[in-house]
C-alpha cells in the first residue's frame, strides 16, 4: 500500500545516492535509493521531503521524493545523536531504571521543520479566526 508521507533526511550518501528518512508518523525509518536516472535529486541530511511510502517485506521505502525545503531540519541528526548519548549516559531525564520502576524513558524530539508552524499551531490559528 502506498501513501504520501513527509519526512526529514537523517543520513545520506551522495555517491551511492541513498538516504534514510525519519517519517512524520514516527514509525520505522524509510530507506531511499535513487534509481530514476531522469530525476536529478540529491538529498542531504536535514532536508524536508514528501514521498510515497511503500512497504516491502516489513521494510519501508521512500519512492519519488520531492524536496519541500532544503536544510529545513539541518540540526535534527545532531539532536537525535545528543538525545541518544544523553539517554545512554543515564542523565537526569534518562534511564534511571530504579527511579522509573525498571521502565526506560525516552526523550521525544518534536517533528517541526524550522520556519514552519506545527499542526497544533495551525489548528489553533484557524480556530481563533473561525
Amino acid at each position: 500500500m502506498e501513501r504520501n508521507m513527509f519526512g526529514v533526511v537523517l543520513w545520506s550518501n551522495p555517491v551511492d545516492r541513498k538516504a534514510v528518512i525519519w517519517c512524520e508518523d514516527q514509525g520505522d525509518l524509510a530507506f531511499y535509493r535513487h534509481t530514476d536516472e531522469t530525476q536529478n535529486l540529491s538529498l542531504e541530511a536535514g532536508d524536508w521531503v514528501q514521498f510515497e511510502l511503500e512497504t516491502q517485506r516489513k521494510q519501508r521505502f521512500a519512492c519519488n521524493p520531492r524536496l519541500i525545503q532544503g536544510g529545513a531540519c539541518r540540526s535534527l541528526p545532531d539532536m537525535l545523536t545528543a538525545a541518544r548519548d544523553e539517554m545512554s549516559g543515564g542523565s537526569a531525564q534518562g534511564t534511571d531504571a530504579g527511579r522509573n520502576g525498571g521502565i526506560q524513558t525516552a526523550n521525544v524530539i518534536p517533528f517541526n521543520p524550522t520556519g514552519r508552524r506545527s499542526g497544533a499551531e495551525l489548528i489553533e490559528t484557524k480556530a481563533r479566526h473561525a
